[in-house]
């Protein structure tokens, strides 16, 4: 496991507001989310993520994930990083995994047109489209 892990997963938590179930499939989605928009920020053990049905996914994440008993309470992740996840999540899973689906398509493609990045989630999460066009809109301040 990489070192910084738990660190990361027990940011992802407070920004939660809830415990978060390893063992629950909807919660370690929103844990992937969560480590990726922490990771794209800067913060935590850096992973490697791929478009996933339902938003970003790390393997290696999902790996470490699985050696983690239990949801550390105990982060040095910033507390203002915290606090802008929990903006993002507090929103619901619909709007996490639009907003973390954006980021994703955004940051693998520099340079490339919001109308651009807006028409491929759009693609991507068609159930979603008032949540992925203010994503979209969040990003492009």
């Amino acid at each position: 496991m990489r070192e910084g892990t738990e660190s990361l997963l027990a940011a992802v938590a407070k920004a939660a507001d809830r415990n978060l179930d390893l063992g629950e499939p909807e919660d370690r989605l929103n844990i992937q989310r969560g480590c990726y928009i922490l990771n794209s920020r800067g913060h935590g053990p850096i992973y490697d993520y791929s478009l996933f049905i339902k938003g970003p996914y790390s393997p290696e994440l999902a790996e470490d994930l699985r050696l983690i008993k239990a949801v550390p309470e105990e982060t040095d992740i910033p507390p203002e990083a915290v606090n802008a996840l929990r903006n993002i999540l507090g929103r619901g899973t619909a709007y996490a995994d639009a907003y973390a689906t954006v980021l994703l398509i955004k940051n693998k493609n520099l340079g490339v047109s919001p109308e651009r990045i807006l028409n491929r989630a759009l693609e991507l999460k068609p159930n979603l489209e008032s949540e992925v066009r203010e994503a979209c809109a969040s990003m492009s301040h």
